[in-house]
């Protein structure tokens, strides 16, 4: 348990004075960056992110992260994807201005973004040979990139039931992902590159297989998952379904697509159940870290949320850690995230590096 500083406390109210959601400390963390190949775009943002003095409303604020966005994707990938990147975006807005206790997943996914790169940054060396030394040896084909990719588009096939409930439809899979014969290739390669994976082969020696044998356990799982809408599932398939594997090395590709079928809660009893999880941090760093991530990100998803990240304790080579410390509007949200990381263990077997969360409190506030 911490107990929050003046200084901190002065930088919360400084954050909530400019209607800002990405946390200070988040941003002087990235300033410090060491290893991360877009460092200097990532700096040169937060000089312009902090000249705003107050953020008119959260659309403000959206827009400027996705003008960021569309940039790094451009310059580090070479995609230009700015009609899938907005189209969330619009979704979010539209939310946000008619449900007050909507959770935001726009400006998550960059927070996401943020915290994943830090823990990368920390311990580059270990999640860059995790990945793939070969890979990682070009900026269009390395972990930050394929990090990129994660976590920009893990949330963008998620169901808004506000929006389908107003205008009385109801949620279906997007028009891409209605060819069956696709799906099921899809289905085959992400289940291919989980066991090439887990067998512990390198990812770069990967390559999609076109044969006609019947689709795995894990296959069948997936596509199980895309009939139920699964967010996650439904936003693996859209990944695949934009041909970027034709553009950028279909390793990267597949991997972040994996990591974002394994992100949702949704099937995590089932991949238990079939031994799919728990998977290794060391053979799945982006899948392991995503789940880890996702889970802590709380702060200032809706306005009903009074959660807030103070300070992120990131470990040495001899003590391998990155602690998310955040101070909790009660007890109750308090116990509801420590039951997350709970179903967050449970996925994954190998922990080299130890992601997790602290509470804290102000002195004199009851929790």
């Amino acid at each position: 348990m911490s107990i929050l500083s003046e200084p901190v406390i002065t930088k919360l109210r400084r954050q909530h004075e400019r209607f800002s959601h990405i946390p200070e400390v988040v941003i002087e963390c990235t300033r410090d960056l060491q290893s991360i190949k877009y460092r200097k775009l990532l700096s040169a943002f937060f000089d312009t992110y902090e000249k705003v003095k107050e953020f008119h409303g959260f659309e403000h604020e959206a827009k400027m992260i996705k003008d960021f966005e569309l940039k790094l994707l451009e310059e580090c990938l070479g995609l230009t994807l700015a009609e899938h990147i907005e189209r969330p975006m619009r979704a979010s807005l539209a939310v946000s201005f008619i449900d007050e206790k909507y959770r935001d997943h726009f400006i998550h996914s960059f927070q996401d973004f943020l915290t994943g790169l830090l823990v990368i940054d920390r311990f580059y060396e270990d999640f860059s040979t995790w990945y793939s030394t070969s890979l990682n040896n070009e900026i269009n084909s390395s972990i930050e990139c394929a990090w990129l990719l994660t976590t920009l588009f893990h949330d963008h096939e998620r169901d808004f039931p506000t929006i389908t409930k107003f205008v009385d439809e109801e949620p279906k899979l997007p028009r891409r992902l209605r060819d069956r014969a696709k799906c099921t290739q899809y289905a085959k390669d992400l289940s291919s590159v989980y066991d090439h994976l887990n067998a512990g082969k390198p990812l770069d020696t990967w390559a999609s297989s076109n044969g006609t044998s019947p689709p795995s356990a894990l296959a069948t799982l997936l596509l199980d998952q895309l009939d139920n809408l699964n967010h996650g599932v439904v936003g693996a398939f859209s990944l695949l379904s934009y041909d970027l594997q034709e553009t950028i090395h279909p390793s990267l590709v597949y991997s972040s697509a994996l990591a974002i079928a394994f992100h949702d809660r949704g099937p995590r009893e089932d991949l238990l159940a079939q031994h799919v999880f728990p998977i290794s941090m060391r053979r799945f760093p982006l899948a392991a870290l995503l789940l880890y991530c996702d889970a802590v990100q709380e702060w200032d998803r809706s306005r009903l949320v009074s959660e807030q990240l103070v300070d992120i304790k990131l470990g040495q080579a001899s003590s391998k850690h990155v602690i998310f410390v955040i101070h909790f509007g009660s007890a109750h949200s308090n116990k509801l995230k420590a039951e997350e990381f709970e179903s967050v263990d449970r996925c994954i077997c190998d922990n080299p590096i130890k992601l997790g969360f602290e509470s804290s409190i102000i002195i004199g506030q009851n929790q």
